[in-house]
């Protein structure tokens, strides 16, 4: 029967990580690098084209926001809340604002709240840099479950896309087959499942 997004919506976006709401249910750390494609990933992964606004310009978003998923899954339903985190890297901002934003993946991360697991984007076309594997790092010994997407998979052919997959996946000292490609239907399904095994 497979998994079902039965609603989404968006509960609310803090721009400071003492001002969170109050845990109530698990949580899915959403980042990555400005521009990696955390928004449309969260708009395909619930089906709903503009939950989270996208931009093609780095540094768009600029807080911690919440969405609220819930799933059925053989007629079992689950609750859980999709945190999009900032992105860190180049982004047209000043080097404090840029400083700051990639702090609270870190305050966010090891904040104790009930985080199900981190997803981290990567662009398929580059390999990760000292950011995406100090996010990995910081993941492990926080004791977290760790998820690498590929992201971009559209702009490499498929075979290409093997290659790079094989690639990332030995930088970030992964097998290949643990790596989520975004933009290819049946992985949403996989990632649903993986978020609340």
């Amino acid at each position: 029967m497979g998994i079902k997004v039965v609603s989404a919506e968006f509960v609310g976006g803090y721009d400071d990580i003492s001002s969170l709401p109050t845990p109530t249910l698990p949580e899915i750390a959403i980042l990555g690098r400005s521009n990696v494609g955390k928004s449309s990933l969260l708009n395909r992964l619930t089906g709903r084209k503009n939950l989270a606004r996208t931009s093609s310009n780095p540094g768009h978003t600029r807080q911690l926001n919440f969405f609220k998923i819930k799933l059925s899954e053989s007629g079992n339903s689950h609750e859980l809340l999709l945190v999009d985190l900032p992105g860190f890297g180049f982004a047209k901002l000043s080097k404090a604002e840029r400083e700051k934003l990639a702090a609270w993946s870190v305050l966010y991360i090891t904040s104790g709240r009930p985080i199900k697991m981190v997803w981290l984007l990567n662009d398929c076309r580059r390999m990760p840099q000292i950011d995406e594997l100090a996010i990995q790092d910081i993941t492990y010994k926080a004791d977290l479950k760790f998820q690498v997407v590929l992201t971009k998979t559209d702009k490499v052919t498929s075979n290409e896309l093997k290659e790079l997959r094989e690639q990332v996946a030995t930088a970030y000292s992964l097998r290949a087959e643990d790596i989520i490609i975004s933009g290819v239907d049946v992985t949403t399904e996989l990632a649903w499942k993986k978020a609340i095994a």
